[in-house]
């Protein structure tokens, strides 16, 4: 939850200080993350390692609302009294089948783990359990494993096992005891 918690707010803040919009600043960003990558520091996909890919993808997604900006976290479960770690596979495979699909995708979970509170970027507060879903451009509510997908402008219902947040909720952590 501290890493979703900290990228909402760097998204927040790249949009509003509109450096989303400069592409000098862009590029010096750009530049500065392919020399983490040279150094062995940062791990990039092959596509992705190209400063002008880089500046390319942040000046696409400049605009996008913070609601349809979504951070999830690989559903799991424990076992052996919580000794382990276990995939819940079935429901990622939603996950990475909507993401496949370029589909956008609808939280109906809670925020994720350790979050004490959740509001809204625009300031109405909500607690996480009854924090609204966020939706990017439909209402659809598919069901898990159907064997149509939705249409394209439909977002996919993620499991409720999946928990996240998007960026247009301002959540806190519960400190670690």
């Amino acid at each position: 939850s501290n890493q979703q918690q900290f990228m909402s707010s760097m998204v927040r803040k790249l949009q509003s200080g509109a450096v989303l919009s400069d592409a000098g600043v862009l590029f010096n960003l750009a530049t500065t993350a392919m020399q983490q990558v040279t150094s062995k520091q940062l791990l990039l996909s092959e596509s992705l390692a190209n400063p002008t890919r880089m500046v390319q993808i942040a000046m696409a997604v400049k605009d996008v609302d913070y609601g349809d900006i979504v951070f999830v976290q690989y559903p799991t479960r424990y076992a052996d009294g919580g000794l382990h770690v276990l995939p819940l596979t079935d429901s990622a495979d939603v996950l990475f089948q909507a993401l496949a699909d370029n589909k956008p995708i609808r939280l109906t979970g809670k925020t994720s783990p350790g979050a004490a509170d959740s509001q809204t970027v625009k300031g109405e507060a909500t607690s996480p359990e009854t924090s609204p879903s966020p939706t990017a451009s439909g209402t659809a509510s598919p069901t898990p494993g159907a064997s149509t997908p939705p249409p394209a402008d439909e977002a996919v219902d993620l499991p409720d096992v999946i928990t996240g947040q998007t960026a247009a909720q301002v959540t806190c952590t519960n400190p670690q005891r």
